[in-house]
Formats: C-alpha cells, sequence, structure tokens
C-alpha cells in the first residue's frame, strides 16, 4: 500500500510540479503587490498568470486538473510523512527517548539531507494552507465546483460566496498578518516542486 502511495505521490508531483510552481510563484507576487498597495502591470501580469496562463479557458482547465492532483499530492505527502514519523516515534521510545523527540526529528530540515528535509518539513507546515488553497481556487476553474459548494453550503448568493472563497483563498480573512502568512506559504509552495523534481532526479541518476 505505501509503495503504492510514494508512486503516486513522487509521479504526480512530476506531473504537476511546474503548474505548482507557477501558481504559487504568480500568487507569492499577486500577495506582495495587495500587501504594499502596489498595482503596477507586472501584478496585473501575475494575476493573469495566475488565472489562466495567459491561455484562457483552456489555462484554467489546465491549472484546475493541476489543482485536483495537488489535493492528492498533499495527502500521499502527509501519510509518507506519517509513516515515517511513526517509525521515528516508536524507535525513539524504544530507546528510552520521548516520543517528542521522534516526532520533531521526523521534521528535521536536514533530514537525511538537506534537500529532503527542506521538502518533508516545508510540506508539512504548508499542507493544511495549501490544501484550503487549492480547494478554494477550483471554483475559479471550474463551473460544476462552484455550483456543488453553492448546494453543500446552500448559498443562493454565487457573488456572496466566491466573496467569502476569495478571502480564504488569498488570505483576507484576517488582517495583513493573514497575508503575510499566506505569502509565506505560498513561498514554500514555490520551493517544494524544486525540491521534489531534485529528489526524484537525483535518484533516477543513482
Amino acid at each position: 500500500m505505501m509503495k503504492t502511495v510514494i508512486f503516486v505521490h513522487k509521479w504526480v508531483g512530476v506531473l504537476i510540479g511546474i503548474f505548482v510552481f507557477v501558481s504559487c510563484f504568480s500568487g507569492l507576487m499577486m500577495l506582495i503587490g495587495r500587501i504594499g498597495h502596489w498595482h503596477s502591470g507586472m501584478f496585473q501580469t501575475m494575476g493573469r498568470l495566475h488565472h489562466d496562463i495567459f491561455l484562457g479557458e483552456t489555462g484554467r482547465m489546465i491549472l484546475g486538473s493541476s489543482t485536483l492532483l495537488l489535493i492528492i499530492e498533499i495527502v500521499t505527502g502527509y501519510l509518507i510523512w506519517g509513516k515515517i514519523a511513526g517509525k521515528l516515534i516508536y524507535s525513539s521510545v524504544e530507546h528510552g527517548r520521548s516520543a517528542w523527540k521522534g516526532f520533531t526529528k521526523s521534521l528535521s530540515w536536514r533530514r537525511p539531507t538537506i534537500v529532503h528535509g527542506l521538502h518533508t518539513a516545508g510540506g508539512w507546515w504548508a499542507g493544511i494552507p495549501l490544501l484550503l488553497m487549492a480547494l478554494t481556487g477550483l471554483a475559479w476553474s471550474f463551473g460544476w465546483y462552484k455550483d456543488l459548494l453553492l448546494l453543500l453550503f446552500n448559498c443562493e448568493s454565487s457573488p456572496k460566496m466566491m466573496g467569502t472563497l476569495m478571502k480564504l483563498h488569498a488570505g483576507g480573512w484576517g488582517s495583513v498578518i493573514s497575508q503575510i502568512l499566506w505569502a509565506i506559504f505560498a513561498l514554500v509552495g514555490v520551493s517544494l516542486p524544486v525540491t521534489g523534481y531534485m529528489l526524484t532526479f537525483r535518484r533516477r541518476k543513482k
């Protein structure tokens, strides 16, 4: 079972990595623009890149499909980490150390290599916020998804719901602090495809 999870995580990551990078980078730039109240052409260009990668409806479908796969990527990432963390916690307790020691070791940015550690720790900390961004962002890619949310939350006003989703998607649910937090998580999202590609293709070389 875990071999299948690892296989799915690795190759889904290879497939969507470039689109995750583009989405997170453009989202990060848009957040920086909002936080600094900058409205230059560059930030408007980032908005278009984030929305449809300059390909209109086709671009929205590509990004939406990548976002659906990103949800799978995040879930499988947590499953893989959970398996490793469980072993480290068990080993720590078995050797007379605290379970907390094993837990923190599982999130060490140096374990077993810096690249692997950054990928694991970054994914653990940013995974849930990125999942929330993905689940809300899908409403701009797929009409059926927006309709499903309207039905699930018994919301009669589509504009009102989309406004709420935008606040959750872009960190606008709090003060500027929430936007800064979302920008940090977006930055981690930019790094995850990079470290993921490094891990995947380094192993293939070996």
